[in-house]
């Protein structure tokens, strides 16, 4: 039987603890024919006949004890595995080691036009100007990289100079709310809701002074939800004193999907690999206003319930919000949820490391 180690010690919340969960899910649930390694640090995952988890939660103690098993450790835990294939879900291969390697990428901060100061955000900062130059040779030396959209396939094999062949585009599963429930388009074009992290690119201040805006012109019934809070956004130093705004926290993710179905999804964030809310509020059909990007157009491509606003203009976004509230934005019911353009899901990927493990030679 082949092995494959999955190796994702970074993993503790967000993004990539949900991309994690969705792949154990997947060869949990579909016989591969291969033993599955994980290799995780605080990730919850159970022990299956053809699974074996390995859970390491000391190297969230500090960055150098991730560096230590980055360097050290797991070298040596690969060595003992004799896995045909590393496939390591944190943007870089694992150094030290003579196992092929498939990278599944999914920061794009090296590769942004964005530029951070050490001062704005030093982990920021650390992504772009250090470790992202060992994220730029794992793309060179990598078998195989697998990223989330067609956009991030280009931008990075055209930063790296490697061939746009090397990338599969494998497409997240994208949950859905309750499918009985309908759009309330009534109470969505008065609620807007911005699930997002917080941090300088996700761009809160243009909200913001969008609001501003709006009051200004004498628009008054709406509300604006975030799954920040004031202290966080403080953080930032952007203060907001008005009752349009609800600061309802970090929530779950059935209550996210819930609210996807009576609310006017917002996206003014200037960087994201995928942009998740965009998929999520397209599969449920929902009015959506999103920041016009390179990943908004993708994930939006075909979908007729979409607005797109000037990333760096409050009053695009002051005049697109206005007109979900007045109705001069036209709501779809029968707007297609699908995606458009051709992606792989993650039976593609399994078959991408069963064809590196057939190029690794006969199983010892």
């Amino acid at each position: 039987m082949r092995k494959v180690l999955v190796y994702d010690i970074a993993a503790d919340s967000g993004g990539a603890l949900s991309i994690l969960n969705a792949f154990y899910r997947y060869v949990s649930q579909h016989p591969t024919g291969i033993h599955w390694y994980f290799m995780v640090s605080v990730a919850q995952l159970p022990c299956a006949p053809n699974i074996t988890v390995i859970r390491r939660p000391n190297v969230k103690k500090s960055w150098f004890h991730r560096l230590w098993y980055d360097v050290a450790v797991t070298p040596a835990l690969v060595k003992k595995l004799a896995p045909d294939v590393l496939f390591s879900m944190q943007n870089l291969m694992l150094p030290r080691t003579r196992v092929k390697q498939v990278v599944y990428m999914q920061q794009m901060i090296p590769f942004s036009d964005l530029r951070f100061s050490f001062r704005e955000s030093k982990t920021k900062w650390f992504y772009q100007h250090i470790l992202g130059k060992f994220i730029f040779a794992s793309m060179r030396k990598a078998e195989r990289v697998v990223v989330q959209t067609h956009w991030v396939a280009r931008r990075v094999a055209q930063r790296t100079h490697t061939p746009l062949e090397k990338y599969l585009v494998a497409l997240p599963d994208v949950p859905k709310g309750d499918a009985s429930a309908p759009y309330d388009i009534q109470r969505a074009r008065h609620s807007f809701f911005y699930p997002s992290a917080v941090a300088s690119y996700k761009n809160f201040g243009l909200l913001y002074e969008a609001v501003d805006l709006l009051r200004g012109a004498g628009v008054a019934d709406f509300e604006v939800l975030l799954t920040a809070t004031e202290e966080q956004l403080a953080g930032l130093g952007l203060t907001k004193n008005d009752p349009a705004f609800r600061f309802l926290g970090p929530q779950p993710h059935e209550e996210i999907l819930k609210r996807y179905q009576r609310t006017t999804l917002l996206f003014p964030s200037k960087l994201e690999t995928l942009g998740l809310p965009l998929l999520e509020a397209r599969a449920n059909q929902a009015l959506i206003l999103a920041g016009d990007t390179p990943f908004g157009r993708e994930a939006l491509d075909g979908y007729p319930n979409a607005r797109f606003f000037d990333v760096a203009s409050a009053r695009s976004l002051a005049d697109a919000m206005k007109g979900i509230i007045d109705g001069s934005i036209a709501y779809d019911p029968a707007g297609d949820p699908g995606m458009s353009g051709q992606y792989a899901g993650w039976k593609d990927v399994v078959e991408l490391l069963r064809a590196v493990c057939q190029q690794a030679g006969p199983h010892s």
